[in-house]
């Protein structure tokens, strides 16, 4: 019996989806409503396709160039979360070590006389273990909790089409200095239909 092909290792949903279209992509997300509404009722995604091809075809360079700037603008945007997610995914993985650190017991546990020094990776899980505990009073379990919370957010994130413009939107002083967490960050920006200033407003504005 033939070997079936090999499966293609799922992408992880937390992950920034890359920008396609180009600039092409943004005129087509700006102009998406009103070509659509130029169509007879019942038309297609294609035929509103066929339309917005058509147009970037007869556009000028000129005209191109502020769909050209925007996709450049969000290049950035991406660029940044992913900088971002990388980061996360690395402060994950540490509090996944030290979750399984602290439930696991190890040598270090034993009396003074039998114990075994720890390594330097032991003293660095350890104290991340307990400037968690200090900065909130947070457990294993709580720290647990915490990361599985923000999975399930970036997740829906990435699935709304939001998670870069959450990401950065999140990260900006004003935001900041208010204290508003990601999922407020997420809601503003459903709201707002992906608008970030618009979502930016709002938040500022609470």
């Amino acid at each position: 019996m033939a070997k079936g092909r090999q499966q293609k290792r799922p992408r992880d949903p937390e992950q920034p989806k890359k920008l396609v279209g180009g600039a092409y992509g943004i005129f087509v997300d700006e102009n998406r409503e009103e070509m659509m509404k130029s169509l007879p009722a019942g038309s297609k995604f294609t035929d509103m396709a066929k339309v917005a091809s058509s147009r970037w075809k007869e556009m000028s360079e000129e005209d191109k160039a502020p769909y050209q700037k925007k996709y450049e603008a969000k290049k950035e945007e991406y660029d940044a979360a992913m900088k971002k997610y990388q980061e996360t995914r690395s402060q994950d993985a540490d509090a996944d070590a030290a979750v399984e650190e602290t439930a696991t017991p190890s040598k270090r546990h034993r009396k003074a006389d039998d114990a075994v020094v720890p390594s330097s990776a032991e003293k660095q899980t350890q104290q991340k273990v307990v400037s968690a505990k200090r900065s909130g009073n947070k457990g294993p379990q709580e720290l647990a909790k915490e990361v599985n919370r923000r999975r399930s957010l970036h997740a829906r994130a990435q699935r709304l089409g939001l998670l870069p413009k959450m990401l950065e939107l999140s990260q900006e002083q004003e935001i900041v200095a208010k204290r508003l967490n990601e999922t407020k960050v997420l809601k503003a920006l459903e709201t707002s239909a992906g608008i970030v200033d618009l979502a930016r407003s709002k938040l500022l504005a609470a």
